[in-house]
């Protein structure tokens, strides 16, 4: 196999023919860009929760790599002086070494309890009833607590360095931010 693709219905796009239907076949994850996209994926949560908290930047769209991540973010124009705070702020909650739990809540309890600028239940289908929540930080007082189904380090301090390596607008009041983690 050399690729997969998840719409309605999970692809796997082979480098061969296909087997025989029924064939008993054995998947294997490549556990490097699996690795990479965790921490990516658990500091782009850290920058989304930092924008939203810093500027009031409500993150729009995302995009990770296993060599570099993107956010796309509601905002008119961060300076240079703001990519630094938000690089700083980044580094000291990963030095923090938070945990990063997961747990399932329903969907009514999770628009009742959750910030709805940060989680944006509202585009998620409504035949969705039970969220998957991501939460980092302490339980009683989380960093950050949304809906998410994506994968994720165990802990802060896994994400490892990070770098916001750049910055450009995506026209009308959107953002975009550039960043990439160090080597683990």
């Amino acid at each position: 196999m050399v690729d997969v693709e998840k719409t309605d219905t999970v692809y796997h796009r082979l480098d061969g023919a296909a087997p025989p239907a029924g064939t008993r076949v054995r998947g294997r994850i490549d556990w490097d860009r699996r690795a990479a996209h965790m921490r990516y994926h658990t500091a782009q949560h850290l920058l989304s929760a930092v924008l939203l908290e810093e500027f009031g930047a409500r993150t729009v769209g995302n995009q990770l790599y296993a060599d570099r991540a993107r956010l796309d973010a509601e905002y008119p124009k961060f300076s240079d002086a703001d990519l630094a705070l938000v690089e700083d702020r980044m580094n000291d909650l990963v030095a923090e070494a938070l945990p990063v739990t997961t747990y399932t809540m329903t969907r009514a309890d999770a628009e009742a309890e959750l910030d709805t600028q940060r989680t944006r239940i509202d585009l998620l289908p409504d035949s969705i009833a039970e969220l998957r929540i991501v939460e980092i930080g302490d339980p009683d007082d989380p960093f950050d607590r949304t809906a998410c189904a994506g994968t994720h380090v165990r802990n802060t301090a896994d994400v490892g360095a990070v770098t916001v390596t750049g910055r450009t607008t995506q026209g009308g009041d959107r953002e975009r931010v550039e960043f990439a983690l160090a080597a683990p």
